[in-house]
């Protein structure tokens, strides 16, 4: 699937929830906001002060990280962004610890919504399927990899925060 800025907002993050971090990363920080449901990209954009030449390097950037997304699921079954990569390298070497596994799980909060969890630890549980990204050891509970499969882990910094994020295209 390729995106296109006639697609509103809110369509192509409703595909591909990891496209919010390529939208902000330009200034287009209305993801969120009601326009986001009736504005196409393009005129989201402009009206935002982009260019044409800004919104062609939205949806190239968007369709690049969402090819890459689709051969990693493929591959792994989930995806690791390179800016969560870099992020989880850079906390396991300060750590001084590279041989850690990244466990992510998921659980029910108090309104019955999914929230993941991701925890380092130094052995590997009988439970869980090990799956293995490059140099980094990732941990999926057995009984939760149904709840985990087609997630994409993410790290942003962004103006007002900072940090890693789970989704899950529909």
């Amino acid at each position: 699937m390729l995106f296109s800025p006639t697609q509103t907002i809110s369509e192509i993050l409703k595909i591909y929830p990891g496209a919010e971090s390529v939208m902000t990363g330009h200034g287009l920080h209305c993801t969120s906001c009601h326009g986001a449901e009736l504005e196409n990209l393009r005129d989201g954009a402009k009206s935002h002060g982009l260019t044409d030449q800004n919104v062609n390097q939205i949806i190239s950037e968007i369709n690049q990280k969402y090819q890459k997304y689709e051969e990693n699921i493929k591959q792994y079954g989930i995806s690791i962004t390179p800016d969560a990569m870099a992020e989880i390298t850079d906390i396991l070497k300060e750590e001084e610890n590279p041989d850690q596994y990244l466990e992510i799980g998921v659980f029910k909060d108090d309104f019955e919504e999914d929230n993941y969890s991701l925890d380092f630890t130094t052995e590997k549980t009988p439970d869980c399927d090990e799956i293995k990204i490059g140099s980094l050891k990732i941990l999926i509970p057995a009984k939760q990899k149904k709840q985990l499969t087609s997630l994409e882990l993410d790290f942003s910094t962004g103006e007002y925060s900072e940090g890693f994020k789970i989704t899950r295209p529909t």
